[in-house]
């Protein structure tokens, strides 16, 4: 991406806080209009199954949720939950 490109993106960016336990991307959702970057603490990517939600990843500063869409998803895989405070753009 060229610099110029970068910066358009920043300008429209936006900063969220996430308390601890709360639901940033919900599983078999449509897509949202956004991507997100962790700017600040730790998210827990989750998974419903017959025995309850299980864990399937952890994300920390600097990863991207979200991005199911490019990855040709019709929905989001996964629920992101934050598993602390957290910041995001």
């Amino acid at each position: 991406m060229e610099l110029a490109d970068l910066l358009e993106l920043a300008n429209h960016g936006r900063v969220k806080f996430h308390e601890i336990d709360e639901y940033i991307l919900w599983e078999k959702a449509a897509h949202g209009p956004h991507v997100f970057v962790i700017q600040q603490g730790t998210v827990s990517i989750v998974q419903a199954t017959a025995k309850g939600e299980q864990l399937f990843d952890m994300r920390g500063p600097g990863d991207v949720i979200g991005i199911d869409r490019f990855h040709g998803l019709a929905a989001n895989a996964h629920s992101a939950k934050s598993a602390s405070d957290v910041v995001i753009y």
